[in-house]
């Protein structure tokens, strides 16, 4: 009978701890199951099933490739068929994207084994390290991109040399240290640089990182030997933090006096295998260590991880069981008040008497709260923390103790708080910039735009498409921009037109941005600035330099020929009289020269006329484009015998305006002289064709050619780009080296261009 008793109180404390493990493992964050070995799921906990967003009923019983899909299935296959083959365990990460929420997986898994040692069963534990890994990631961005120097450094042999020298007797490292000297080289030889940031590549002026990691102990100077002696020694007392000034040499080979920190990284001070350096200028010390700081903090972060504290107490808050983690955090207190109850712990400003009317809101239907609340850890620092209580009833319904699963999540709510002041800076620049700004998907939807925006069109943009908003001659470059923007993360700029708005016409000076998310482009920021004035002062300057030009020309064309071309003409009617004026005693050398004389000063008079004419042709003005035209192609024709140059026109049934002829002319006259001195040519085309509502100047030769691509300096092709942007044309060159060149000027009638 007693022993009956006897078994009876060992089955029920057996089966009282065995609910108070299921209690546990029930209350965990992390994703607890336990499969079969084919596959199937045969148990798993809360978590899981919250995660995957399933029931426990349509849970159990199915495998991965029913749950998960069979992306993930296969990759959980595999790691489990690892588990059977090598017999131990198997640990590796998961990216998991199904649900509300993907998130990356830390999974960890053992074998159950009967009596004989035979595999039964398998226990998973997997753990969200999505916050976690996305802390590293900004460690190593703020490592990588702080403005000053960092280099990771591995001390873990210099932590051998420094336990050899303990183990040998010495006590007083510092005065160890001076006296031998070659103990210093060992330590100094034992450092391993890992890495080194881009500030430290600035600083010594160079991007070869290798080199730079190679080098960079031999880079310190020799007066620095006592710096190293301090660094070891605070190393050797326990110290993770030593400070002092020393001196680098950089590539250039230029001295750098610098303020030196070490910081021995948390979770590192035992075996010394990750110290960080700064090496910075003295006069930002105190930049540089609040810097650093933050740097060490936020590692902190990375190395101690989510760990969940888990504890049991009564209804009156009394505490009955905790765990190591929540020890850690709650142990300074609980030492110098052992009565302390839950509420509180989590409740350090005295404002804990609405904990247990929270509580009592708990039912066997609703037996679990979750809450948020700041905290301070033992450091005194405040901290967030996410506590999920779940009540145990009994079968009467009433309460008999609560379970409660704490996690930090001060950097999420960190995160919260800076995205939530970063997005209202960044909506405060958007909405009060004087430029439009708009944001835009890649079918060019605009998605949101700021108040200049809205104004400008008369109405909100956001939900129309960007082509829809400007001139219709725009809707191709702006699909191409887009294009480039999306597909190749291209930065573009053009000039686009509105068609609607206060500034219906008006010309754009507008910038397309890709807006990156890691690779891949998530949107377009168009950015657009009214440049309608300047463009127009621009086009007055434009024609005031031509018109300038022309005038020149003018005033040039009547000193030659009503100043030097008369003066020529006077000296040759003199040596004409001279000439006459020589009686029969003249020799024939006297008489052969005067007549040298004279021809050349007639070649001089023709010459002048020549480029007089070339300056400013009578019949252009007197006779219109078509007969100065003719008169310009057979002028040359008569002085380059080595080149023939034909002229067509179509069309030309009434005369252009006299700025458009001008043009037209002095085009054609660039390009043929272009294309006999530079090009070469020997047989040049030219057409003149009227459209009607636009003119058309093409020029072709079989000259050298030239690669458009590479442009050209030419002083000629400028004023013809010049020109015709004056007249709102467009000029098209086609050349390719050794196969000449087709120059095609376009210019369009406007209503008073006739």
């Amino acid at each position: 009978m007693n022993q009956n008793r006897y078994d009876s109180s060992i089955y029920s404390q057996l089966k009282g701890e065995y609910a108070l493990f299921r209690e546990i493992v029930e209350g965990l964050g992390d994703m607890v199951y336990v499969k079969d070995l084919k596959g199937h799921y045969l148990s798993v906990n809360r978590s899981f099933a919250e995660r995957i967003e399933r029931t426990k009923e349509e849970i159990i019983g199915n495998s991965d490739t029913e749950l998960l899909g069979k992306r993930i299935a296969t990759q959980v296959a595999f790691h489990e068929q690892l588990l059977l083959h090598i017999g131990t365990s198997v640990e590796y990460e998961l990216e998991y994207d199904g649900g509300s929420k993907p998130a990356l997986f830390r999974c960890k898994k053992y074998l159950l084994r009967d009596e004989g040692g035979r595999p039964t069963a398998i226990v998973g534990i997997s753990r969200d390290v999505t916050v976690e890994r996305l802390a590293e990631n900004k460690y190593r961005f703020l490592f990588d991109n702080a403005p000053i120097a960092f280099w990771e450094e591995d001390f873990s042999d210099v932590n051998r040399v420094l336990t050899e020298l303990r183990n040998g007797g010495v006590k007083d490292f510092r005065k160890h240290f001076q006296k031998h000297p070659r103990d210093v080289e060992r330590c100094i030889a034992a450092i391993r640089i890992v890495d080194v940031n881009l500030a430290t590549l600035r600083m010594n002026r160079t991007m070869d990182k290798p080199r730079i990691i190679a080098d960079l102990k031999r880079r310190l100077t020799e007066d620095t030997n006592a710096l190293f002696i301090e660094e070891f020694t605070a190393l050797a007392e326990g110290r993770t933090f030593y400070q002092s000034e020393a001196s680098t040499i950089d590539v250039g080979e230029d001295r750098l006096d610098v303020l030196f920190n070490l910081n021995v990284l948390p979770g590192h001070e035992s075996d010394l295998s990750l110290v960080l350096i700064s090496v910075i200028d003295v006069t930002q010390v105190k930049r540089a260590e609040l810097q650093l700081n933050e740097l060490k903090e936020l590692y902190r972060g990375v190395v101690e991880g989510q760990r969940e504290m888990i504890c049991r107490f009564l209804p009156g808050g009394k505490l009955t069981f905790y765990n190591g983690a929540f020890e850690t955090f709650f142990g300074k207190k609980l030492n110098s008040a052992p009565d302390l109850t839950f509420h509180q712990l989590l409740f350090p400003d005295g404002d804990s008497s609405g904990c247990p009317g929270h509580l009592g809101n708990l039912t066997p239907e609703n037996p679990i709260s979750t809450v948020e609340l700041r905290n301070y850890d033992p450091a005194g620092e405040m901290v967030w923390q996410q506590w999920s209580v779940r009540a145990l009833f009994t079968a009467s319904g009433k309460a008999t103790q609560y379970q409660a699963v704490g996690s930090d999540i001060t950097d999420r709510k960190i995160t919260e708080e800076r995205l939530a002041a970063s997005e209202a800076r960044w909506r405060a620049v958007f909405e009060n910039a004087e430029d439009i700004i708009m944001m835009m998907n890649a079918d060019g939807l605009i998605l949101s735009a700021n108040r200049p925006a809205n104004e400008a069109n008369g109405e909100l943009l956001a939900g129309n498409l960007l082509a829809d908003v400007l001139n219709k001659e725009n809707t191709e470059h702006t699909a191409h921009a887009l294009k480039r923007v999306f597909e190749a993360g291209d930065r573009v700029e053009m000039e686009l037109k509105l068609m609607r708005g206060k500034l219906k016409g008006h010309v754009l000076n507008c910038v397309f941005t890709p807006m990156f998310q890691g690779d891949r482009v998530l949107s377009a920021t168009l950015i657009a600035r009214d440049v309608t004035e300047s463009r127009r002062l621009e086009h007055l300057v434009r024609e005031a330099l031509i018109e300038g030009q022309e005038q020149e020309r003018k005033r040039v064309s009547r000193e030659l020929h009503d100043g030097l071309g008369q003066l020529f003409t006077a000296i040759k009617m003199n040596m004409q009289h001279l000439r006459s004026g020589l009686g029969p005693q003249a020799s024939g050398v006297s008489l052969e020269r005067l007549e040298i004389l004279e021809k050349n000063i007639t070649v001089a008079i023709n010459e002048v006329k020549h480029i007089s004419h070339n300056l400013m042709p009578e019949v252009l003005e007197l006779y219109g484009l078509s007969p100065a035209l003719h008169d310009l192609v057979n002028n040359w024709n008569r002085s380059e015998g080595r080149v023939t140059i034909t002229l067509g026109t179509v069309g030309l049934d009434h005369e252009p305006s006299s700025h458009i002829s001008l043009a037209i002319f002095r085009m054609a006259q660039e390009l043929i002289t272009n294309a006999v001195r530079h090009g070469k040519a020997s047989a040049i085309f030219v057409q003149v064709i009227d459209h009607g509502a636009s003119i058309m100047l093409v020029v072709e030769d079989d000259g050298l050619g030239f690669d458009p691509s590479k442009g050209s300096g030419g002083l000629g092709l400028r004023n013809i780009r010049s020109r015709a942007e004056l007249l709102e044309g467009r000029v098209d060159i086609d050349s390719n080296p050794g196969k000449g060149t087709v120059t095609t000027i376009e210019i369009p009638y406007r209503p008073t261009a006739r």
